[in-house]
């Protein structure tokens, strides 16, 4: 006998216990666990829906912010702005910050602004790599030539497929170091 049968059996022998002990109680005893039970359930099924709700309210929030994102990345150049979201989820409040500058090399790498690893690396530079000197003298430069070395895994297969394995290690030291 497995133990989840073990269970199934003690739950069958605790329910009718409390049946047994239910059925010995005064009426107004049992109305009164009726009507606990009842507002238990009515607290539950509220509870259920105001997170649906808010569940679907972030989503529809977090899609606002991405289409933000997106408006700002298809600007020509390097862009300044920054798009903060307060997102309010069934277990908490969330904040976002997007930058709007390209990941030229990555983007192209992956030949998709949204890829995984292209948002974990913008984030990278937003929280880390802008906090530092050499940080945001890396970003300086890489805003100047990162246009330019874009070209060769977005016209090279090869180049693609090891630029792709590069970062693929980057990020997963990234990752590793920072997020996990």
């Amino acid at each position: 006998m497995s133990e989840n049968d073990n269970k199934s059996i003690q739950n069958i022998n605790t329910n009718n216990d409390l049946t047994s002990q239910i059925s010995t109680l005064d009426e107004t005893s049992k109305n009164a666990i009726i009507k606990m039970a009842i507002e238990g359930k009515l607290k539950i099924s509220e509870k259920i829906e105001t997170d649906e709700l808010k569940s679907k309210n972030a989503t529809e929030d977090f899609d606002r912010h991405m289409q933000a994102i997106r408006r700002l990345d298809a600007r020509e150049g390097r862009g300044t702005s920054t798009v903060n979201s307060q997102i309010e989820t069934p277990s908490g409040h969330m904040s976002i910050q997007s930058h709007s500058a390209k990941c030229y090399v990555a983007t192209a790498t992956y030949e998709n602004q949204f890829h995984p690893n292209v948002v974990i690396l913008r984030d990278y530079r937003d929280r880390f790599l802008r906090k530092t000197f050499w940080g945001r003298t890396f970003i300086k430069v890489y805003y100047a030539i990162g246009k330019y070395l874009a070209f060769f895994p977005e016209h090279f297969n090869f180049i693609r497929q090891v630029s792709k394995w590069l970062l693929d290690k980057i990020v997963e030291r990234i990752l590793i170091k920072h997020y996990l």
